[in-house]
């Protein structure tokens, strides 16, 4: 599995517009997610509570957000040396720091065959873990897998991106002690 990470993949002035467009910028319309974890459970859990702004869904932009991630994009394939046939989604997560230290179920973003991009906002404690695990072959469901090989774990800083292949599982772990900011896009 090819897991590529490149730090500082954009200037520092573009690093510190994008930390500000989301996360100092007031007029940003975040929407809350009860449960990011999107766990089925009849125990009620607080740690996986956070924002999220869709910028780009299936392929359909979402205003001007989408404008900038898209540019986002091209600009982190330039430098990784890929070729984007098209992005289905971008969107940006915001947790919260909290005591309740653990990591999310883990999920693959699409049935279909995609590769991720994170590219973190801010530097954070909340880890990227992704799994030797993948869709479908080793896992019936998209969603909610507990446990599996670890194949890489990423530590978010400011103006890293994450390449890798969407179909193996990957979550992230709740922050205790910074917001952990994300943009995650999916292209084909």
């Amino acid at each position: 599995m090819s897991i590529v990470i490149l730090d500082d993949v954009i200037s520092k002035e573009y690093q510190d517009y994008l930390e500000t467009l989301l996360i100092d910028n007031p007029e940003m319309a975040w929407h809350l997610i009860k449960d990011l974890d999107h766990e089925v459970s009849s125990v009620k859990r607080t740690s996986s509570v956070g924002l999220s702004i869709q910028a780009i869904t299936d392929g359909k932009e979402h205003g001007m957000l989408a404008l900038i991630f898209k540019s986002l994009c091209y600009a982190m394939a330039e430098k990784l040396n890929i070729k984007v046939g098209g992005v289905l989604t971008a969107r940006a997560f915001l947790q919260m720091p909290n005591n309740l230290s653990n990591t999310m179920s883990y999920h693959v973003d699409h049935l279909r065959p995609h590769k991720v991009l994170l590219y973190y906002v801010t530097e954070s404690d909340g880890n990227t873990i992704i799994l030797k695990q993948r869709y479908p072959f080793s896992y019936n469901k998209v969603s909610g897998l507990k446990t599996g090989e670890v194949v890489q774990e990423i530590t978010p800083k400011k103006g890293r991106v994450v390449l890798f292949d969407g179909s193996h599982f990957h979550a992230s772990s709740v922050p205790t002690t910074d917001l952990r900011c994300v943009i995650n896009i999916n292209i084909i």
